[in-house]
C-alpha cells in the first residue's frame, strides 16, 4: 500500500467547506430556479449563488428535479424514433394495402377456377349417366 507524503511544515491543509443542509440546499436550489425563470444563464445563477456546476447538479439530482441521463437519452431517441415511426408506419400502410390487392385478386381467380371446377365436375356426371 503506498504511503501518503507528509505535508511539508510550511503548507497549510486548505478547509474543506461545511455540508449544506437539506433546507438550505433546497433554498439556493429555489434561487437559482428562479433567476433562471428571471432570463438568466444557469451558470451565471450558479456561479451568483456561490456553487460549482457540478455541486448543482448533483443537488437537483438528490433533490428529483433532474431525470437521470439514462432517461433523457431514452426521450431524446423516442422524440427522434416519433418521426421515423410515422414515416415507418406509412410505408407499412402502403405495403399492406398492395399486398391486399395482390390477395384479392389471387381470390378473385380462385373462385373462378373453383366455379369452373364446379361446371366440369356437372358436365362429368352428366356424361357418366
Amino acid at each position: 500500500m503506498p504511503r501518503r507524503a507528509k505535508a511539508s511544515k510550511g503548507t497549510k491543509k486548505t478547509a474543506r467547506a461545511p455540508r449544506q443542509s437539506r433546507e438550505a440546499v433546497q433554498a439556493i436550489l429555489d434561487g437559482i430556479s428562479k433567476s433562471v425563470a428571471a432570463g438568466a444563464t444557469v451558470k451565471d445563477a450558479v456561479a451568483k449563488a456561490g456553487i460549482s456546476y457540478s455541486n448543482y447538479n448533483y443537488w437537483r439530482k438528490r433533490a428529483g428535479m433532474a431525470p437521470s441521463r439514462r432517461r433523457t437519452r431514452g426521450a431524446a431517441k423516442a422524440k427522434a424514433a416519433g418521426k421515423g415511426s410515422v414515416l415507418r408506419i406509412l410505408q407499412e400502410m402502403t405495403e399492406n394495402r398492395s399486398e391486399r390487392q395482390r390477395l384479392q385478386a389471387a381470390m378473385s381467380r380462385i373462385e373462378q377456377l373453383d366455379a369452373r371446377f364446379r361446371e366440369l365436375t356437372k358436365q362429368l356426371e352428366k356424361a357418366g349417366n
